[in-house]
């Protein structure tokens, strides 16, 4: 039961960080342009070459991230629940 309680609560961190990364990252950029608009007469442009970077094939540091959070969330559970 130790175990299925520490694999709940690595589950439960990853999503909850999952929703955190989303949420701040649909917020920030809103809150920027209200803050600091662009001068009359320009443009936001999107570069598509500056983002490949980050989505190459298989997408290495996303899984990385949300291992180190499982894997924090599963001990720090199983410790908690092995002492008592």
């Amino acid at each position: 039961m130790i175990y299925l309680k520490s694999l709940l609560a690595g589950l439960l961190a990853v999503v909850a960080v999952l929703v955190a990364v989303v949420t701040v990252a649909i917020l920030v950029p809103i809150v920027y342009n209200a803050t600091h608009p662009l001068p009359d007469g320009t443009r936001f442009a999107w570069d598509r070459t500056d983002v490949s970077v980050y989505l190459s094939w298989p997408p290495v540091w996303p899984i990385v991230f949300l291992s180190i959070i499982f894997f924090a969330a599963f001990f720090w559970k199983y410790r908690r629940l092995a002492k008592s």
